[in-house]
């Protein structure tokens, strides 16, 4: 999804995880700016409790 000149992509849960989105730019660099989109939330880039191996393990009933 464009979003004022960066690239975004945007995970929508269902079923079991439904509820969750995670929404992640593509930059060029670490010192880039990107604007973010009006309902993004907090910065969760290297907190291992959203790696994709930590979602793909996480029991969302209870989360």
């Amino acid at each position: 999804m464009p979003h004022a000149g960066s690239v975004w992509t945007v995970d929508v849960f269902e079923g079991d995880r439904g509820g969750g989105v995670l929404a992640e730019a593509e930059l060029d660099g670490e010192e880039q700016d990107v604007a973010l989109l009006d309902w993004v939330g907090r910065e969760v880039t290297g907190d291992p409790r959203f790696s994709q191996a930590a979602l793909r393990a996480m029991d969302w009933k209870t989360a």
